[in-house]
């Protein structure tokens, strides 16, 4: 993993353009839509008038320097700064051909952050991209893009000769890439968007690779993506019952699943024998932890990071909470919502008795005892009010140019995961040791199973109101915008700590099979639910019938689990919401008040 950044200065005609982004020739061709709404003040409304170019690159490189500790290079070419961090994860340690930048005099200069998952996994990634693009024309460049590449990643790549830049992003935007115009005068392009200087940062649009001419600075589309894969079976052919679902696509679904998270596991580097989760006690985390499992040199300790927050005096917690959770085949009748909506002064939140928490020491208890030749180290993070106050200010930097109240929520809970400080569980005695730091430099995370396999609430609303086309175009306007709604966001944050984030579930190949292969009833059959509601009425205890079914059927019938916890929001299931103050409400898409003040 790296960050990449580069500080292009505009010529001066450019310093002429008007106050508005439509008339800025850049803004207009690599900013997206999606920013519209929250646009507030203009492009150009950059920070104090005494602020300089050179106070900014120095901020760029300290924050750049966070997400790649082992190495940070600076480069001046023709007046432009280029920056590039590097975390030695790939290969041997400490090997300083993977050091970046990638660089020959006088005609090619690349930074590269990400994965790249469609050469041997001993391989170097950066070199192998930097071959292709100093050694190919633009048009088998687009037949690669489109063939071949797959991974996450982001780069910013300079033909010396031809003083062209390339940049972009993968479709999903697994790797924050952002952009800001200084003054009329400067365009930066970073994977950081770093505020301490108060200036209006943009994720670059994912739909295509972009090419800058710097001797006329005209922008173009070097590469534009091909849409989403269309889901081949919206309809039911044969409407099945969960029970008797099709053990073949079960099959091939846990397939595809294992082979993307061997492919997040296993081109790590021989220095690091730990594997991080966030380990929420969801499907999601429930999945790829078992798969890791079977897949993980016997060495590897696998890390499970769950976050809970609380208000104190709750840290000498560990007490018969922690042996009167209910058994992971419990209907989870005893989940209770009903304080969700007391004011926080006026309750005691127990730690343990989070949603999330109650989930994760459930089913930690059921892998241990499945596994019980795996070391799981199981953290117990648990977050105060005064914590979060500690960092506000670092989180609602790192979430921007994400600004909304779900941006800040979810934000705390990545924050202290990524963090990983918390109490290392010792099952054996029930207790806590100390606060411990995780050793984990990759993290595992379930970013796109909801997105994928209907795992959202309101998607049952859509069906219920357009049926199989209501559910699937819901569906798809997640999935199309979650580059920009979480992945940026996410990736800033995990980064921060000189961690990176793997998302197993938005794997290329995954998604293929997910929509290729797929009646879509099969992955969520949300007519079981409707089914139900009809004859029953409306229960809380039956809101995961059909979501997610895909996942609930491999470690039903491959794992012999039964998963049957309901779906809860983040923000929620770990009382990060209420403990930052906030009510339920207050619409979570409203922007965070006084952000950064």
């Amino acid at each position: 993993m790296c960050g990449i950044g580069a500080v292009i200065e505009l010529p001066e005609w450019f310093k002429h353009q008007g106050d508005s982004n439509s008339s800025c020739p850049i803004h207009s061709v690599i900013a997206s839509s999606l920013d519209e709404p929250f646009q507030g003040y203009s492009v150009y409304d950059n920070g104090d008038n005494d602020i300089t170019i050179e106070s900014i690159i120095e901020e760029q490189y300290q924050s750049l320097s966070r997400r790649g500790p082992d190495h940070i290079s600076k480069l001046n070419i023709q007046n432009n700064t280029y920056i590039v961090s590097t975390l030695s994860l790939r290969g041997q340690y400490n090997n300083e051909s993977h050091y970046q930048p990638y660089f020959s005099e006088n005609e090619h200069l690349l930074l590269y952050n990400g994965e790249l998952y469609n050469i041997p996994l001993n391989e170097n990634d950066t070199f192998y991209l930097y071959q292709l693009l100093i050694n190919n024309s633009k048009e088998k460049l687009n037949e690669i893009f489109t063939n071949e590449i797959k991974g996450e990643f982001a780069f910013i790549y300079l033909n010396i000769k031809n003083n062209n830049l390339t940049f972009g992003r993968d479709f999903f935007g697994r790797k924050s890439f952002c952009f800001t115009i200084f003054k009329n005068k400067y365009l930066i392009i970073s994977s950081v968007s770093s505020n301490l200087h108060h200036l209006k940062w943009y994720q670059i649009n994912n739909k295509n690779i972009y090419e800058l001419n710097l001797n006329h600075f005209n922008i173009t589309n070097f590469y534009t993506y091909p849409s989403l894969i269309e889901r081949k079976f919206i309809y039911p052919t044969n409407l099945k019952n969960s029970e008797n679902n099709n053990l073949t696509n079960i099959e091939l679904y846990n397939k595809i699943l294992l082979k993307s998270v061997y492919k997040r596991i296993t081109n790590i580097n021989n220095n690091h024998n730990y594997i991080g989760i966030l380990f929420s006690g969801g499907i999601d985390s429930l999945l790829i932890t078992i798969q890791t499992h079977l897949q993980a040199n016997e060495n590897i300790i696998i890390e499970l990071y769950n976050v809970s927050f609380g208000n104190d005096n709750m840290n000498d917690i560990l007490n018969n909470n922690l042996n009167n959770n209910s058994n992971i085949n419990n209907n989870n009748s005893n989940i209770n919502n009903n304080n969700l909506n007391n004011n926080l002064e006026n309750d005691k939140i127990d730690y343990n008795k989070t949603h999330d928490r109650k989930c994760c020491m459930d089913v930690y208890k059921q892998l241990i005892k499945k596994f019980p030749n795996r070391i799981f180290h199981l953290y117990l993070i648990n977050i105060n009010k005064q914590k979060i106050n500690k960092y506000k200010h670092i989180i609602q930097s790192l979430i921007y140019p994400n600004i909304t109240i779900l941006d800040y929520t979810i934000g705390c809970v990545l924050f202290f995961a990524s963090k990983g400080k918390g109490y290392l569980y010792q099952h054996h005695c029930n207790q806590l040791t100390q606060q411990v730091y995780g050793k984990s430099k990759v993290l595992l995370l379930g970013n796109g199973a909801d997105e994928t396999c209907g795992g959202y609430r309101r998607y049952f609303k859509r069906f219920k109101q357009s049926s199989w086309d209501g559910l699937n175009s819901e569906m798809d306007l997640d999935l199309n915008r979650i580059w920009h709604r979480n992945m940026g966001r996410d990736d800033r944050i995990i980064s921060y700590f000189g961690k990176e984030g793997r998302y197993p579930y938005l794997d290329e190949d995954v998604i293929k099979i997910n929509r290729e292969e797929m009646e879509l009833c099969d992955i969520c059959n949300l007519n079981e639910r409707l089914e139900h509601e009809l004859k029953f009425g409306n229960d809380n205890k039956h809101v995961n019938f059909g979501d997610k079914l895909i996942l609930r059927n491999i470690l039903k019938y491959l794992y012999q689990l039964e998963y049957n916890y309901p779906k809860k929001a983040m923000q929620f299931a770990t009382n990060s919401s209420k403990v930052c103050g906030f009510k339920r409400d207050v619409r979570a898409e409203e922007v965070l008040p006084n952000f950064l003040n």
